[in-house]
């Protein structure tokens, strides 16, 4: 694992961080500009099943009663596109957790960094994509079969997944605070 978090820790450039958050924002730019309007007006007004807070199976099944084929579809590209997002992000948020780290020469930091902690960001992009394969499951089998099971597996790596996220959210703001804090010692020292 060390070698992994290596590519990020010891390879990290501001051009770099930079890239992969532009990458980051075109996936959302999708997303909120062509793929959840084109699911709200096929539907008559439903938001994308996976950007449902809460989610249940029920509310899967639920919900797809009301996506006609037309959204059927249109998710289904969706569920393909949110199978990169997630890499994107991460590795957006492994760079900036990465620069972090030596802009302000943290070398304790530095230290977990390279035995894999910068890594944790891909935890939840797995467990991501491991939702939208169950969900890319759910509306393949849609209407002739309701695979609850799957339904039942793809809400929990959802819930595995949001908990992943409110981690990396915590560390990112500890980030931002480390940063803050050197550039200010930096700033009137």
């Amino acid at each position: 694992m060390s070698r992994l978090a290596a590519i990020f820790v010891e390879g990290v450039s501001t051009q770099r961080m930079l890239l992969w958050l532009a990458i980051a924002v075109a996936f959302i730019l999708s997303f909120a500009l062509y793929f959840v309007p084109e699911i709200y007006a096929a539907t008559g007004g439903l938001r994308p099943i996976d950007t449902q807070i809460p989610i249940t199976p029920k509310i899967i099944f639920s919900n797809l009663a009301q996506y006609p084929p037309e959204a059927i579809r249109i998710y289904g590209w969706f569920l393909l596109v949110d199978c990169f997002y997630p890499a994107s992000l991460a590795a957006f948020i492994a760079y900036f957790w990465s620069w972090t780290i030596r802009y302000c020469n943290a070398e304790r930091l530095r230290h977990y960094a390279l035995k894999g902690f910068v890594l944790l960001p891909f935890a939840g992009a797995a467990l991501d994509v491991c939702e939208n394969i169950g969900f890319w499951m759910i509306i393949s089998a849609w209407p002739q079969e309701e695979l609850w099971n799957v339904a039942r597996i793809s809400t929990g790596f959802r819930q595995a997944k949001l908990m992943v996220q409110i981690a990396d959210i915590l560390i990112t703001l500890g980030m931002l605070s480390l940063l803050l804090r050197s550039y200010l010692q930096r700033r009137f020292t």
